[in-house]
């Protein structure tokens, strides 16, 4: 009976050994993958470069697009910019994007940078936001009245100009004819004096 419980407890307590061993050695994997993760980690956000826009807050934009235009990152070959719902408005070589077609409201974009393996060096850490309040209709005919009324006038003053250069080239011809048939008269007065003298002498 005393051999059988000292059995028992020998049994126990190389389990428990061999429990606390295989505890030491997975806590010891898990530490080591945990740190090689966090290199990585460390590793691979040092690689990518931040991305600043130029501005980042656009008010009251009228008209409904807007340029972004952000820092260049070294070693990108590609950027997109994507707005909050993950819709591409972007994907070009250039550090700027013309976005339009925006309706009213509020619009966030964040833009990345790639390499050529499609690699990621660069992202923006604050979006660029663009609030969108596009003319009412009573501005927008305001305006048209305004732009109309402006183009009347230049109309207007392009052929009243070219009205009052008609009149002073038919004026000025009139005064030519004028002087040409002055002049003649005087030619033949002359000759009329002339010969009158003539007559004078020979009598």
């Amino acid at each position: 009976m005393i051999d059988h419980v000292r059995m028992r407890f020998r049994y126990a307590w190389l389990a428990a050994v061999f429990c606390f061993q295989l505890v030491a050695v997975f806590s010891h994997v898990s530490s080591g993958w945990a740190q090689d993760v966090s290199v990585a980690t460390r590793t691979s956000s040092s690689k990518i470069t931040k991305i600043t826009f130029g501005q980042f807050r656009f008010n009251n934009v009228r008209e409904g697009y807007q340029a972004l235009t952000w820092n260049e990152v070294i070693g990108a070959t590609r950027y997109q910019v994507r707005d909050s719902k993950g819709v591409s408005f972007y994907d070009g070589i250039l550090p700027e994007a013309f976005i339009s077609g925006l309706p009213d409201g509020q619009h966030s974009f964040s833009v990345k940078a790639y390499s050529d393996d499609g690699g990621l060096v660069g992202a923006s850490q604050t979006a660029a936001v663009i609030t969108v309040d596009h003319w009412s209709m009573t501005q927008a005919w305001v305006c048209f009245g305004v732009g109309l009324v402006v183009v009347l006038a230049i109309i207007g003053a392009i052929g009243w100009g070219w009205m009052h250069d008609r009149q002073t080239s038919s004026c000025s011809l009139t005064y030519a004819k004028r002087a040409e048939t002055y002049a003649k008269r005087a030619e033949t007065y002359a000759k009329r004096a002339e010969t009158y003298a003539k007559r004078a002498d020979d009598s």
